[in-house]
């Protein structure tokens, strides 16, 4: 038990090393250009915030961006006058964030959304929000259906009890029949359909909007390789 358990972690610790070579050597520029997205994320969120607005007694609606990287995203929250928390599991990724958005500066915050600990102290700290994002495949980067189902009810943990939750999931793999960490050297577990709708039936939560997402990357040696993923805005009513 004892070795199976170190070997657990070890493995937890190789994903770790290699998602951060991954997103550390990709430029923000190039990360984009790979994905197709035919829908604004802002524009969505704003036209759902109407159906939670009548519960935050005219507050500023409250954001985390859960696993949010550099804060890209967070900072285009910030302009539209959102009040935004950024976190992820990467120190120097926040601290480069903080940088190129000042506005950020304060408000980052290490968190792993698979560590249920780690989100309970994290909602003692800063309470709950009005939308919770989780994009990026964030959900997908681990190696089990368990851990899986564990970020995603941490996710719910941190929303508010009338609240919005954007999740992007990958559905399909690059390498079509290959181990899921072939390409970028680290795992993804792709959730089943049965398993999604359990959870959203478990959490009362409702599908209020639902795009797809493509990553492509183009040809090599007669290979046409894609991820194909979806953004699933939900809304939770109590």
């Amino acid at each position: 038990m004892i070795l199976l358990e170190s070997l657990k972690s070890y493995s937890q610790s190789i994903d770790k090393i290699a998602m951060k070579k991954y997103y550390s050597n990709i430029s923000d520029d190039e990360l984009y250009s790979f994905t197709k997205i035919t829908f604004d994320l802002w524009q969505t969120i704003t036209s759902l915030i109407d159906k939670i607005k009548k519960h935050s007694h005219k507050r500023k609606i409250r954001v985390v961006d859960v696993g949010g990287g550099k804060g890209d995203i967070s900072a285009i929250g910030l302009k539209l006058g959102y009040e935004i928390l950024l976190t992820d599991i990467f120190p120097d990724f926040l601290k480069e964030a903080e940088s190129k958005y000042p506005k950020l500066k304060g408000k980052t915050f290490l968190l792993d959304i698979f560590n249920e600990e780690q989100v309970i102290e994290f909602i003692n700290e800063q309470g709950f929000f009005d939308v919770v994002l989780c994009l990026g495949f964030v959900l997908n980067h681990t190696d089990s259906q368990k851990k899986f189902i564990k970020g995603f009810e941490n996710l719910i943990k941190l929303s508010n009890s009338y609240s919005i939750i954007v999740i992007d999931l990958m559905i399909s793999d690059m390498y079509i029949g290959k181990p899921s960490i072939l390409w970028s050297d680290f795992h993804h577990y792709l959730p089943s359909l049965e398993i999604l709708t359990k959870l959203l039936n478990k959490h009362g939560l409702v599908i209020e909007a639902f795009h797809s997402i493509k990553y492509d990357y183009g040809e090599y040696k007669n290979y046409h390789y894609q991820e194909n993923g979806a953004r699933f805005f939900l809304l939770k009513f109590y």
